[in-house]
């Protein structure tokens, strides 16, 4: 499947991800059009998903990075973070962490005001 089809019709944006490698950049994207997949099914509902990856040099020229995942659905916006050695890991986390805590706002009551 080309990484185009993935993305079509579909509000993710990824930020910071210029320079890694190709392979990644694919698991990234399939990462994130299946946690688009799963959230769509629920809310059927515009949603955008926005991945920023920062990354900082620690010792020994290993990179640690840190991605940002935000949800913006209307009436409803989600934060989630990781951090790890591996970027797909960390990626993979943030995206988990993003469902989960979606599907948790979705879940609770509003209560009356």
């Amino acid at each position: 499947m080309e990484t185009n089809e993935l993305f079509e019709n579909k509000k993710i944006n990824l930020v910071g991800f210029r320079d890694i490698d190709p392979q990644d950049k694919i698991k990234i994207m399939n990462d994130a059009a299946a946690t688009y997949n799963k959230i769509f099914k629920r809310v059927a509902n515009e949603i955008t998903i926005t991945i920023h990856l920062k990354e900082h040099n620690a010792q020994h020229g290993k990179v640690k990075s840190t991605v940002h995942c935000k949800l913006d659905l209307p009436g409803l916006f989600v934060n989630a973070n990781a951090t790890q050695w591996k970027l797909t890991q960390a990626v993979t986390e943030a995206l988990q962490v993003l469902s989960k805590e979606t599907f948790k706002k979705l879940e609770k009551p509003k209560s009356p005001k």
